[in-house]
């Protein structure tokens, strides 16, 4: 269902998966249930540009709130691209022409929720 949710917020009669990926976070590894993913929009590390380009987000574990992805309110409407980061180390990619760095949003402007294994 994941694409066909992806198609009809896009318009599309169509959708095509570019890739998929993994992010794993143990509870029994403090290190990596400590990290935080830093704030960054997809579309830069993606080698396509357009605006029917979406990211699928699929719950594999029940995950509180305060343990999910956080993302800025009405982000996905802005035209400004931003550097993308190596996530571990945060530093930039590199890049013939350099991006403005994405400041962090304001706290008020954050959403998430409670997810649980499958949504």
């Amino acid at each position: 269902p994941a694409a066909a949710i992806a198609a009809r917020l896009c318009g599309s009669r169509t959708a095509r998966l570019l890739y998929d990926q993994m992010f794993v976070k143990p509870r029994s590894d403090a290190m990596a249930s400590a990290a935080s993913t830093p704030w960054h929009q997809d579309q830069p590390y993606w080698s396509v540009k357009g605006e029917q380009v979406t990211s699928v987000l699929v719950a594999l574990d029940d995950t509180p709130e305060a343990e999910c992805l956080q993302y800025a309110r009405g982000s996905h409407r802005g035209r400004e691209t931003f550097q993308p980061v190596h996530f571990k180390s945060g530093t930039p990619y590199e890049s013939a022409d350099p991006l403005p760095t994405l400041a962090p949003p304001s706290e008020r402007n954050l959403l998430s929720w409670d997810l649980n294994a499958g949504d």
